[in-house]
């Protein structure tokens, strides 16, 4: 029998505890407690429930998994739990993964694949976007776009122009955004290859897709300091800065709503504006060290063979 999460499951979450880190069980069923008011498959709910219901106290993993099946396809939830267990092994501390473990990661992959969220959601390689195509979006979208429309132009754009990962440019507050006359530059934290601070330019060109422009038409419609990829309808922050916990409360919705809106205006995933990026400035004949050194790739070996990828991905002899 389903039944609603009552508040011992999740009070740390709501504020009635000292601590304010939730543990993985308790930030779980607070994903469970809001897939009651987000999605409106009921069946599906109740299978969510069940499994967070039948999880182990002491099962971190589980736990940890059982907030990601919303935001998740199938094969990337199960491949992530395996990966973390791998890991976890190679540096001599191995994860226990009893029957019960093994049967409800099992169950949460079948829900990921059946999720409405995640089915929603582009899967597999992302695919480049075009120059031609970030540029179209702009023009149609004009002036008088709304704050949301204006935002995910506006991230595609400093993510292409910028050839930056999805997460660096997901991460940025606004505080990590610099005027300099016309130009404005970002300070990206932290990235997947190091932690020290990296400075871009955001370029400022003539035309409708000027990248530095969109952006700062969007920071216009943000009503305060902070996150700079805002829920305009929440007036809450889209996307928590990426060095805080990603198990902020409703931060995992608003990450992936920040998808949707990408996948409906543009038609591509967060990191299809990288991908785009980096084979733009090859057409160009832009020499590979200075694509190197724009998207922050530590060996030029690395990023001939992503170029590479993402060039047979958007380009063919058939033309």
């Amino acid at each position: 029998m389903t039944r609603e999460p009552d508040d011992s499951d999740f009070e740390a979450y709501l504020g009635q505890n000292d601590d304010p880190a939730p543990t993985p069980r308790e930030a779980a069923w607070e994903i469970v407690r809001q897939a009651h008011e987000k999605i409106h498959d009921q069946k599906w709910v109740q299978e969510f429930e069940e499994v967070a219901i039948a999880g182990d106290d002491d099962d971190t993993l589980l736990w940890y998994m059982i907030g990601e099946v919303p935001f998740l396809a199938k094969d990337s939830l199960l491949t992530k739990e395996a990966n973390i267990r791998d890991g976890m092994t190679a540096l001599g501390e191995p994860i226990e993964c009893p029957p019960l473990h093994r049967a409800l990661i099992k169950a949460c992959g079948r829900l990921a694949g059946r999720c409405p969220t995640s089915s929603q959601r582009r899967t597999g390689k992302a695919w480049p976007i075009a120059r031609e195509t970030l540029s179209q979006a702009a023009v149609q979208a004009g002036k008088s776009a709304t704050p949301a429309l204006t935002q995910a132009i506006a991230f595609g754009l400093v993510g292409f122009a910028t050839i930056s990962r999805s997460g660096e440019i997901r991460g940025l507050s606004t505080s990590d955004v610099e005027r300099h006359g016309r130009d404005i530059t970002i300070t990206i934290r932290r990235s997947k290859t190091s932690d020290e601070p990296m400075l871009k330019l955001v370029p400022n060109v003539p035309g409708d897709d000027n990248p530095a422009d969109w952006l700062a038409r969007h920071m216009e419609n943000l009503p305060d300091e902070g996150p700079l990829w805002r829920s305009f309808e929440a007036r809450d922050a889209l996307i928590k800065d990426n060095r805080s916990s990603l198990m902020n409360r409703d931060h995992p919705w608003r990450r992936w709503e920040m998808s949707m809106d990408l996948e409906e205006v543009l038609r591509a995933s967060g990191h299809s504006f990288r991908r785009g990026g980096a084979v733009h400035m090859m057409k160009l004949g832009v020499a590979p060290a200075v694509i190197q050194a724009i998207g922050g790739w530590k060996q030029l070996d690395s990023m001939q063979t992503y170029v590479s990828e993402a060039v047979r991905l958007s380009t063919s002899a058939w033309v």
